[in-house]
């Protein structure tokens, strides 16, 4: 059977069984995002964006005094045609009171750095910043007794892939 079932919404299992159960909601399928506009990053700008996030969060370590119990530095596939690349660590404490605290701190650092945070309308203490000119974000959340804290670039078409 063609994928466009006579002038109605493309063939997908999920939204089909989706659209079976909820009659009443209406399901858009949007094509993907084409790569076009967005310029080709060079690499060697690319590894100086990564370097500066990677540098931010070490930044973010000392200045919080914090003890990381895991990080990774890596390249990650955003979209088709974007990578990013990530810096991730965790900070387990022995309260949520104290993990509580060093959100606060990171938040307090980033801002003092020309950071804008946003803080998230979740149940759990989460938000994000970002730099004025976009080309960073910092992801800041707690889950429980632990820490999580991403820097990010922005998504960068790159000529070849980096992971």
């Amino acid at each position: 059977m063609d994928d466009a079932r006579a002038g109605g919404p493309p063939a997908e299992p999920f939204f089909d069984e989706f659209r079976r159960l909820q009659p009443d909601v209406d399901v858009v399928l949007l094509p993907p995002e084409q790569p076009g506009d967005v310029p080709v990053t060079p690499a060697a700008e690319a590894d100086r964006l990564a370097a500066v996030a990677v540098q931010v969060a070490d930044d973010v370590i000392a200045a919080c005094g914090l003890s990381v119990d895991f990080r990774f530095d890596r390249w990650e596939q955003v979209s088709e045609a974007a990578y990013e690349h990530l810096t991730r660590i965790r900070v387990d404490r022995a309260t949520g009171g104290a993990a509580l605290d060093d959100l606060i701190r990171v938040r307090d650092f980033l801002v003092a750095a020309g950071w804008r945070a946003k803080a998230m309308d979740t149940p759990v203490p989460w938000f994000v910043a970002e730099t004025g000119e976009g080309l960073w974000r910092a992801d800041v959340s707690l889950d429980g007794e632990s820490l999580f804290v991403e820097v990010a670039t922005a998504g960068l078409r790159l000529e070849v892939d980096p992971t």
